[in-house]
């Protein structure tokens, strides 16, 4: 004869109750909780986007500092960290396309680069874009500095901001901004970095433009290289 007898359904119930009144005091354990979805039902990870942002971030690092061991600063205006600083900086701002887009300029490709693009440009690494990238930078901030020799007066992050601006407009359109340098050669860095603000420039590339000031603005406050 089977000895198997029912739990009462009360009994049931009660301990629900019990349960229900526990969680809802102190909460699932942590080994009851999904993972399946971090950004909401476990706020103690880290969110995907931010983790994929900062792997990126070290993998464009470390191909800056290999392009720049092979091929060298832009010396004397930027040594080697500051130009490893600058290329992540451009990889950043510009984005980075392997095969080519339209945009404004006509077409792009790698990081930036306009000149003879076309529809039917051959497809570009990583590392050929950030050699392209150097080359280009080491150019017109070159042709930056012959322009504006204060530069090389700046405190080493505002020169790589002012290399990451003569990469984007060229070195002619920089050289544009009179009022912007001047300001910036008597040390009225407000006025300089409303000059930058208060431009074209800001209407096509507000954040980019935004960085340029906000150094500045540090650059002139705190005095930190």
């Amino acid at each position: 004869m089977s000895d198997n007898r029912r739990v009462p359904a009360a009994v049931w119930i009660v301990l629900g109750v019990v349960l229900g009144v526990v969680i809802a005091r102190t909460g699932f354990p942590d080994g009851w909780r999904w993972t399946s979805s971090p950004l909401t039902l476990n706020p103690g990870m880290a969110a995907p986007d931010g983790a994929a942002q900062a792997a990126e971030r070290a993998s464009w690092t470390a191909l800056a500092h290999e392009t720049v061991g092979r091929h060298g600063a832009i010396e004397p205006i930027l040594g080697k960290g500051a130009t490893v600083r600058l290329l992540v900086r451009l990889a950043e701002q510009e984005g980075y396309r392997a095969h080519p887009y339209p945009d404004a300029e006509g077409w792009t490709v790698g990081i930036g680069k306009h000149a003879g693009v076309t529809h039917a440009h051959p497809l570009v690494t990583r590392r050929e874009a950030l050699e392209q990238a150097l080359a280009d930078a080491r150019t017109q901030c070159g042709r930056f500095e012959t322009g504006w020799p204060p530069l090389m007066q700046q405190p080493i992050g505002l020169r790589i901001a002012l290399c990451d601006a003569a990469f984007q407009l060229g070195s002619d359109g920089l050289l544009s901004f009179q009022l912007a340098l001047g300001a910036l050669e008597t040390g009225d860095c407000d006025q300089a970095a409303w000059e930058f603000r208060d431009s074209r420039w800001t209407d096509d590339t507000p954040r980019r433009v935004a960085a340029l000031a906000s150094t500045i603005l540090e650059t002139c406050t705190m005095g930190t290289p």
